[in-house]
């Protein structure tokens, strides 16, 4: 089994098939499909502990990592835990700016301390965050479980987050990665329509071991 975690980036439409899903086909696996569109990587992890107790010898895991500079809060009025997303745009250009000019005023004092620790203490909220996958990461290794990931972005800290798992590193990190290649037109969620072969392949030239099953 191939199960994939991630924020929209692990989503596709228009009855396409993601690229993890073309690699789980190829590799005669079924595929168990966790992404949610705005998730946060501590949402993620949650994700991951739902279905931790599911994964056995020779399972595959593959993470599509959202932006560190996306964290989650417990929202008051929902009774939930959401993603700051709604309020922060993780748009590389415009890189933290608050997209909701107006926040109302019983949540100001409240949304604004969450914003502010995340935004200015990312590496902090990110290092704590990921030491938390580490430690499953670790013991999900010992059981032959088989985990692959990608980051959303690259920063100074991101290289070292991870202890256990296969990288699958793209230069300026993948979304920057999908915009020169002309993948991210926004037509199949965030990708051009049609791509998810081609990145399918720039993935398994990027993972020689998974190459070899295909063999």
């Amino acid at each position: 089994m191939v199960y994939h975690f991630g924020d929209s980036y692990g989503s596709v439409f228009h009855n396409s098939r993601h690229f993890v899903k073309l690699i789980s086909e190829r590799l005669g696996y079924d595929y168990n499909p966790n992404s949610v569109g705005g998730s946060s990587n501590e949402m993620i992890f949650s994700e991951l502990l739902k279905s931790v107790y599911r994964f056995e010898s020779g399972d595959m895991l593959f993470f599509n990592f959202s932006f560190f500079i996306r964290g989650s809060y417990y929202d008051l009025d929902n009774k939930e835990i959401m993603s700051t997303n709604y309020y922060v745009s993780e748009n590389m250009s415009n890189y933290g700016k608050i997209i909701r000019g107006f926040i109302e005023m019983n949540r100001l004092e409240y949304m604004s301390g969450v914003l502010t620790y995340i935004l200015n203490h990312n590496e902090d909220y990110n290092r704590k965050l990921f030491e938390k996958f580490n430690i499953i990461f670790e013991l999900l290794t010992k059981k032959n479980v088989t985990i692959y990931y990608i980051f959303n972005e690259n920063c100074d800290f991101s290289d070292d987050l991870l202890r256990y798992g296969n990288h699958i590193k793209f230069d300026n990190g993948f979304c920057n990665w999908l915009t020169e290649m002309g993948y991210h037109n926004e037509e199949d969620g965030h990708y051009t329509l049609g791509v998810q072969p081609n990145i399918m392949e720039h993935v398994l030239n990027k993972c020689p071991e998974l190459n070899k099953k295909l063999l």
